[in-house]
């Protein structure tokens, strides 16, 4: 089992040194905190030999209740204007 601890360490200290992860308290009590599932994987290569123990944590989000737990979403949007910037760099770059 020690394999299965190094790389939860790996993967909670990639969180925070990328600044994905943020301990905070629990408020308002009345309201749900968006849980979390750690997946278990093990890595294999090309051959389907065993590479390396890999952990990652995902968001439950589809448990939260719109206009409840959240009121506003993002989404990236491309503008037409970076498009046909892209296209003009794909024209003068042949």
């Amino acid at each position: 089992m020690k394999q299965w601890e190094k790389a939860i360490n790996t993967e909670y200290n990639n969180l925070v040194k990328n600044n994905v992860i943020e301990w905070v308290d629990k408020s308002p009590k009345n309201k749900s905190a968006v849980s979390g599932k750690v997946v278990y994987k093990e890595k294999l290569d090309e051959d389907r030999n065993f590479k390396k123990y890999y952990i990652y944590v995902v968001a439950r989000g589809f448990l939260q209740i719109p206009s409840e737990d959240f009121t506003e979403t993002f989404a990236l949007v491309a503008k037409f204007a970076m498009l046909w910037i892209f296209l003009a760099l794909v024209v003068y770059l042949d």
